[in-house]
């Protein structure tokens, strides 16, 4: 029980340390003595596309019309 206790003990104060330098914005790995500006996040490209929407729209709708995929589907259940 006392090494449950001292593991919570010790996970907390880490946690806040770590805490208290991300709100200073300093580095990881020299945390005493090095800081520098995030720069603004700018969201990638390809993450902006919806590729659900365009598969539904172009390839699977018409796949799911086939009559092989059918009969594959029903044999299946």
């Amino acid at each position: 029980m006392a090494l449950y206790v001292l593991q919570a003990i010790f996970f907390t104060a880490c946690l806040t340390l770590d805490l208290r330098r991300l709100e200073k914005q300093q580095d990881a790995c020299c945390f005493c003595c090095v800081t520098h500006p995030s720069p603004p996040y700018v969201p990638n490209q390809c993450s902006q596309k919806e590729l659900v929407p365009y598969a539904f729209k172009h390839g699977l709708t018409r796949l799911l019309k086939k009559l092989p995929f059918k009969s594959t589907a029903l044999s299946l259940q």
